[in-house]
Parts: C-alpha cells; structure tokens; sequence
C-alpha cells in the first residue's frame, strides 16, 4: 500500500476501493472511509473505474451535473477538494487536462476481478481446468452485488454498471467451462440454473445446464 505522509494536520492513508456492489472505500487497516455527498462518490467512481487513466475535467463535469447552469470547472474543484479530504490528498492526482486516481496497483477491485479473470483464461488454455476455476472464482468473489448499486442515478454508473455485469457473466461462462473440463459439473449447476433463467439470451449457460 502506498506510504502514509503527513496532510494538513493529519494522515494521507491509502485505500481500498470497491465498485462491484455499493461504493465503499476504506484505509490501510481495514477501516471505512465516509465519502460525504453523491457528488464525491460519482467522482470517486468514475476515476477508480478508470484507473490508472486520466479522466479529463470535461469529462468529469459532463458525467456529474446535468443541468447547463452548473457545468462549470470551479464547481469540479469543489467536489475533488472534498474527495481529496476524505481519501487522502495524494490520492487524487491533478494531471494536464484533469484528474487521475494515483492508488497502488491492486487496490480497486475491479482490477482484481480482471486479473484474477485473466489468469484464469490463461491456466484454461494452457489446459489447467482446475487451477482456471479457483482463479474464476477467486474474480467472482470480488463481487458483493449490483456495481455500482448505489450511484446508478448517473448515467456514467448505468453503462460502467451494465458493462461491467456482461464481463461478469462471461467469467461464469468460463468458470463453468473450466469446471466441466475438470469434471466438477456439479459446482456450478445450482448457480447456472439462476443465471440461466436471468440471462435467456447467454446461449452458453443453458448448453451448460443442458450437459
């Protein structure tokens, strides 16, 4: 994790940021942060969901006021000081032409959902269908419900949320056929039958349930 440094009176700390169920954040130890205000949340959504790219100031203003009268740069700055308080100062990085989110490497969990999901596809390959599995699973369990469940009144949240469900529903795919290359159908038949009877149209899970 990223070394803490002295800001204002206070610890910067390094977080832990959780996009795949409600917004939720914590420190170092474990301890969860209070991001004030649907405003501070949507930003810290949006720059985790693109980490470790930049999101530019226009991009940013476009995403979280709708209304004309208030697009405004000076607004934008309000928001990121208020993060900034919450998070740490050092966190939120002031980058030519906007804001980027400077956290270690692993500290979103959607990044661990898409490493793990990665490793897995390269263990199926490589024709490893056991070790695929517990990799599937161990990205499976990044997941604590609906991303972003709390923040779908931007319509930033609704695409990155729907998005980020079809990448989740592949890794089921995939974990279900690494589980019956192992010949463990078993697993995954209780989870598929739900999946299935949600997804109608994921012609895959019910070839699965059909095996």
């Amino acid at each position: 994790m990223a070394r803490p440094t002295t800001f204002a009176g206070r610890v910067d700390f390094a977080v832990d940021i959780r996009l795949l169920g409600r917004l939720e954040a914590s420190d170092s130890g474990g301890n969860p942060l209070e991001i004030p205000g649907e405003m501070q949340r949507g930003l810290l959504a949006m720059l985790a969901a693109s980490y470790p790219r930049l999101v530019t100031t226009d991009r940013l203003i476009g995403a979280l006021w709708s209304d004309d009268d208030v697009r405004d740069e000076s607004h934008l700055q309000v928001v990121v000081s208020r993060l900034r308080r919450a998070i740490g100062a050092d966190l939120v990085a002031t980058v030519a032409g906007g804001y980027r989110l400077d956290a270690p490497a692993g500290s979103i969990d959607v990044g661990r959902f898409r490493q793990h999901t990665n490793r897995g596809r390269q263990l199926l390959t490589l024709g490893r269908p056991g070790q695929a599995a517990e990799a599937f699973r161990q990205a499976l369990a990044q997941w604590r419900g609906l991303a972003l469940a709390d923040l779908r009144s931007f319509d930033f949240a609704e695409d990155l949320g729907r998005g980020l469900e079809e990448e989740r529903i592949d890794v089921v795919e995939w974990l279900m056929d690494a589980e019956l290359q192992a010949g463990d159908h078993h697993l995954v038949v209780s989870d598929l039958a739900g999946l299935a009877d949600s997804h109608p149209t994921r012609e895959r899970l019910w070839c699965g349930l059909g095996r």
